[in-house]
């Protein structure tokens, strides 16, 4: 019993000074990992618009930058039966500014994502994978 004691431990203090290699912890002995960036996506939402794809430039000139127009009726139309009258005066209500959107600021596409609101990771060029930093891409680490 004694003698299988001392193998035991002479194999392990070999196996810890011979510069064999185990299988990396990290990658799973594949020698790659998802990219971190990304979260294995291949792209991420672009900080500039905020995925929006469209970034603010400027109030609108239309609507003061209240959002809101006011905007008419006139006398011969209705907005449920065409052809009501509705007497000789028009009638005004709010409604949303056309040329902004109702949002009061004039939009243009974001230059950094091209309007689509994603960027393609740099790091892992869009695929979602990268070498694994621990092994550097070998699957195998020192003991």
């Amino acid at each position: 019993m004694r003698k299988i004691w001392i193998v035991l431990l002479l194999t392990i203090v070999l196996f810890s000074f011979c510069g064999c290699k185990v299988e990396c912890d990290k990658c799973k002995g594949t020698g790659i990992i998802l990219c971190e960036k990304c979260d294995g996506t291949g792209e991420y939402q672009c900080s500039d618009c905020n995925g929006a794809g469209l970034i603010k430039v400027g109030e609108c000139d239309y609507c003061d930058g209240d959002g809101k127009i006011i905007t008419t009726i006139p006398p011969s139309i209705d907005a449920k039966h065409s052809t009501t009258p509705w007497g000789s005066e028009s009638i005004f209500y709010d409604a949303d500014c056309y040329k902004c959107g109702g949002s009061g600021y004039i939009k243009e596409e974001c230059k950094t994502c091209n309007g689509s609101g994603i960027i393609e990771c740099e790091k892992c060029k869009g695929e979602g994978l990268v070498t694994c930093d621990k092994c550097n891409g070998e699957g195998k680490v020192d003991n």
